[in-house]
């Protein structure tokens, strides 16, 4: 069989439809593998809270993705096939249905993905906004900085095609003609129907939703018709996340901020919000008397349980423990499980506060205190910095920013630069290392990030287990490796407190020292099939601690990190304690927009609202039940779960209009 007879035999089975077909396959498979690669889909990962593991989920990711992206290949064809009905039988058509519709399509990925390969391990924008607040700016920034390479690749792809396309006109005779098939009005109709069936539908399905949106066709084609349906630009349509019940109504709408006590309720959530008493804003105390110095320490992700916590027969955190037995200790629950959120709440005392609020920082300095931060992150990353003033206030600011050469990873960006704690301990010892330095009380932050992950990183030392487990080794089968390597993590961050309380103590100012030790959220480590922090509503993603050297400032109920401010005012002015009286608010996501709330009450029992679905769970593992099933105990818990929540996002409103 010659050459030119296979080739006739391939043209004659290969025909234009089935290479259309086969492409558009090709092309979805190969989106689903990055899209997994990226976000964790169908095996996990760090951050990977909605998987797509069983039957139905998969049936309703091929009726989303699968239908919105045969259609997008459909159009593909239908405007090739008009174009080439003059050589339809050809080599051109074919040629162009694998340049223009699947290098087209492969292109797309890889712009897209270019861009989000800023972000590092983040998830989406969305999630690195929760996880530390990205900013577009720069990802747009990164995009101009790496464009010339972008150009001279298109540059050269379009003179190959053009070169290619000019070779197969001269080689490729005309062949038959085809008539060109129209599409009856009728026709694109239904299909343009089950089209809009389907995106609605899985729409009001939360993990379908999830799943469907990362992929490029059904995205964009939801995002243009929320756009289009969204007739009073209130952000919210009949193909948003949540639906719009009074589509001509742009103050009611899902999310819009309830007034309380007018009879409205203006987000359709349990009622006309009754406004629970809003606590006075804090005030900066006067330190009276003899000021002690004061230092706060943060261990990233650190989790609840840390705190007496053995591996291997080995205490991972001795120095902390041993603080909790002789000062205080509480467990602490953060208010969105990530970090940037997390220590604005935690210096300010407030959710979400504005830019250059009062915090620690600026009670110490006006306290007449020195300041010093020494932080393993970049301090600037979410607005951290500028929301708590610590570079206005500090007199020594050191961070993995300014220290980036020294940086433990490779990465450079600032979601995901970090230092060791060894090498902010020799920074202190360069501005606070003689006892001379001590003579004005100081206030000193450090923020230690080796447990955040992958939970090592070179020259780590291994405490508690001999052997960590290799970033790509990261997966559900080896849960207890990867729990024991965050565990290590954490042994040595408490290693370093330990190194920073033996200095204190040759410097002769330990015991005028008040030393507060906590985490900002905590980490789940595969336990319920899930690796990160922040996506679900329970313990061991949203609890850590408050460790203090003074006693008698504990609790045996749980704590908000918006208390932390509080706690320190009434520690260094020798005030009694407060002690929390109403349950602890957590949700998924911004506070306004949240796609659950949560709250943990002092009997640690939990009350969860997933405002996606309406559903509750009455216990952090508690199956999930509708709104007209609840006894009337149950739905009083959700009523006053919604009434915290409400209450909280009006004081956000009023703390933002008074700061503007």
């Amino acid at each position: 069989m010659t050459m030119n007879t296979r080739l006739i035999r391939l043209l004659s089975f290969l025909t234009p439809a089935r290479l259309m077909v086969a492409v558009a396959a090709i092309t979805l498979v190969v989106e689903a593998f990055v899209a997994d690669r990226k976000w964790g889909l169908f095996t996990g990962g760090f951050g990977s809270s909605q998987i797509v593991d069983t039957m139905h989920e998969w049936l309703l990711l091929l009726a989303g993705a699968g239908l919105v992206h045969g259609l997008f290949f459909w159009l593909i064809w239908k405007i090739l096939s008009f174009i080439h009905r003059k050589r339809a039988k050809g080599l051109l058509l074919r040629f162009n249905i694998l340049t223009l519709a699947g290098g087209g399509f492969i292109a797309i990925l890889i712009a897209k993905f270019e861009i989000l390969s800023y972000f590092s391990d983040a998830i989406s924008f969305s999630l690195i906004k929760s996880l530390g607040g990205g900013s577009v700016k720069e990802a747009v920034m990164y995009g101009i900085y790496h464009g010339g390479a972008i150009i001279l690749i298109g540059a050269i792809a379009t003179i190959g095609y053009s070169l290619c396309l000019w070779l197969i006109a001269r080689s490729d005779p005309k062949g038959a003609s085809t008539p060109f098939k129209t599409v009856h009005v009728r026709e694109l109709a239904s299909i343009m129907m089950a089209v809009l069936a389907t995106l609605f539908g899985i729409g009001r399905i939360a993990d379908a939703r999830y799943a469907n949106m990362h992929f490029t066709a059904f995205g964009a084609v939801t995002n243009v018709l929320d756009q289009l349906s969204d007739v009073d630009r209130d952000g919210y349509s009949w193909f948003s996340a949540q639906l719009d019940t009074h589509p001509l109504d742009p103050a009611r709408h899902p999310f819009s901020l309830d007034v309380p006590n007018n009879g409205i309720d203006e987000d359709e959530i349990g009622g006309d919000l009754k406004l629970a008493a809003l606590p006075k804003q804090l005030a900066t105390p006067a330190f009276a008397g003899k000021k002690p110095h004061y230092i706060h320490v943060v261990f990233e992700s650190a989790r609840g349980d840390l705190v007496g916590k053995k591996i291997n027969g080995k205490l991972v955190a001795p120095n902390l423990t041993a603080l909790a037995q002789t000062g205080s200790y509480a467990p602490a629950f953060s208010p969105v499980g990530f970090t940037s959120e997390s220590l604005k709440a935690m210096f300010t005392g407030y959710e979400g506060p504005p830019i250059h609020s009062k915090s620690l920082f600026t009670d110490f300095k006006a306290n007449g205190y020195k300041i010093g931060l020494f932080s393993g992150q970049a301090e600037h990353f979410g607005d951290i910095a500028e929301t708590v003033s610590s570079p206005q206030t500090a007199d020594v600011f050191i961070d993995a920013e300014k220290l980036k050469e020294e940086r433990s990873y490779g990465y450079s960006s600032r979601a995901s630069i970090k230092l060791d704690e060894m090498v902010l301990l020799r920074e202190f010892d360069k501005n606070f290392g003689a006892a001379s330095k001590w003579v004005q009380p100081t206030f000193l932050y450090f923020n230690f990030q080796s447990a955040h992950f992958p939970y090592v990183h070179p020259g780590m030392k291994n405490l508690v287990l001999n052997n960590p487990i290799p970033r790509n080794d990261v997966k559900q089968a080896n849960q207890k490796w990867v729990a024991e390597t965050y565990w290590n993590s954490l042994a040595y961050a408490d290693s370093a407190l330990g190194d920073l309380v033996a200095r204190l103590k040759k410097l002769g100012v330990w015991d005028d020292t008040v030393l507060v030790v906590t985490g900002d959220h905590g980490e789940e480590l595969f336990e319920d099939g899930f690796l990160g922090h922040g996506h679900i509503i329970k313990t061991i993603q949203y609890q850590t601690f408050f460790v203090a050297s003074r006693p008698g400032y504990g609790s045996t109920t749980p704590i908000a990190l918006t208390d932390y401010r509080e706690m320190v005012h009434k520690m260094m002015t020798n005030a009694p304690p407060v002690h929390r009286t109403e349950p602890v608010l957590m949700h998924i996501g911004p506070l306004q927009e949240p796609g659950a709330i949560g709250m943990v009450d002092a009997q640690n029992r939990f009350t969860i609202v997933h405002l996606d679905t309406k559903d509750v769970q009455l216990g952090e593992y508690a199956p999930r039940k509708a709104f007209n099933t609840l006894s009337k105990d149950e739905l009083a818990r959700v009523e006053a779960l919604i009434r915290l929540w409400g209450t909280e996002r009006w004081k956000h409103h009023l703390l933002h209009n008074k700061h503007g």
